[in-house]
């Protein structure tokens, strides 16, 4: 595989991660909402979910979801009610950080695990994400590329992935866009509680 596929795989990729969706709204909304350490550890799941879909790519198996209406169904309707479900959430929430004088430490974070577990439920919600990487080793990996061409592509999509969204991360954990989205809470709890309930019903129409 030559270095002009490469860059062409790249750039469609990272124009690809920078189009806001599900994976930037959870890793934006723990960053504000909780602290910079959610929101990297969201981070961290958004890249293990994106990792099994780019693996699913190189072994081929994202061919067998866009083939089985079971399996693609399956994970539209579960990742519809994950969307759902974050969006009920999030349009029911109470302010959290008022009062709150230092926005680097809110009254209550999210675990380890609720964290890291929001960025992979999300990330591996939408089957839409299997197709795209199917789709993308379809166009730039020709048939004749060895295994180890392969994983450097798929190398390349998680840490481009990985890159995107640790800088979303830091940026939105900032001390003084915090204190913005503090004094906006309401409204940005409602404003992203809608956001996640347009996205599910856009992947339960898809």
């Amino acid at each position: 595989m030559n270095s002009a596929l490469f860059l062409a795989l790249a750039s469609i990729h990272i124009a690809a991660v920078m189009t806001p969706g599900a994976n930037f709204l959870t890793v934006t909304q723990n960053a504000l909402s909780y602290s910079r350490r959610s929101g990297l550890l969201t981070v961290g799941g958004v890249a293990t979910g994106s990792s099994l879909y780019v693996t699913a790519g190189i072994i081929g198996f994202a061919a067998v979801i866009s083939q089985s209406p079971l399996i693609y169904n399956g994970i539209r309707v579960v990742g519809a009610l994950y969307f759902t479900r974050m969006g009920w959430g999030l349009l029911k929430r109470t302010p959290r950080l008022a009062g709150i004088v230092d926005s680097d430490t809110p009254p209550l974070d999210m675990s380890y695990s609720g964290a890291y577990r929001s960025g992979f439920m999300t990330a591996i919600a939408n089957p839409a994400s299997a197709l795209y990487f199917l789709s993308i080793f379809t166009t730039f990996i020709p048939l004749t590329s060895t295994l180890s061409d392969k994983v450097l592509a798929g190398l390349l999509l998680v840490t481009i992935t990985l890159t995107w969204y640790t800088s979303v991360a830091m940026l939105f954990s900032y001390s003084r866009v915090r204190a913005l989205y503090r004094r906006a809470e309401i409204g940005m709890n409602r404003l992203f509680g809608v956001i996640w309930l347009l996205l599910a019903v856009k992947l339960l129409a898809g």
